[in-house]
């Protein structure tokens, strides 16, 4: 994702009973505040950062557990210097280059529940 911009990650979660969900970044716990918003409307989980800045960099971890176990995706997300802050810093070259899109990443994790017993 480039500087100053929003970054969305999405996880899919099915499982009966309902999972408890759990976002990790580089391991750390992450909390909704005014900068990350955690959400689940129906099996869909997400984590928004209006504003990515290099301090989100990192390992992003979407946890899903419940009595029947616990799954978890993994996804790893580059903060990359947004063009406005190196034409600060530098001399425009001669010739101009392509423009440079970021990337966007979809993350599923699907837990089917545990096998009913008699």
């Amino acid at each position: 994702v480039v500087e100053g911009e929003k970054l969305v990650l999405q996880c899919q979660v099915s499982s009966d009973p309902l999972a408890t969900i759990i976002w990790t970044l580089d391991g750390k716990v992450i909390k909704s505040s005014k900068f990350i918003v955690l959400s689940q409307e129906g099996s869909l989980c997400s984590l928004t950062i209006d504003k990515a800045f290099p301090e989100d960099e990192g390992q992003y971890k979407c946890i899903a557990e419940n009595t029947a176990g616990k799954s978890e995706c993994i996804c790893s997300v580059l903060v990359e210097e947004s063009l406005k802050s190196t034409e600060k810093r530098t001399k425009k070259p001669k010739t101009s280059l392509g423009s440079v899109h970021g990337t966007e990443s979809e993350a599923t994790v699907k837990k089917k529940p545990a096998p009913k017993t008699p």
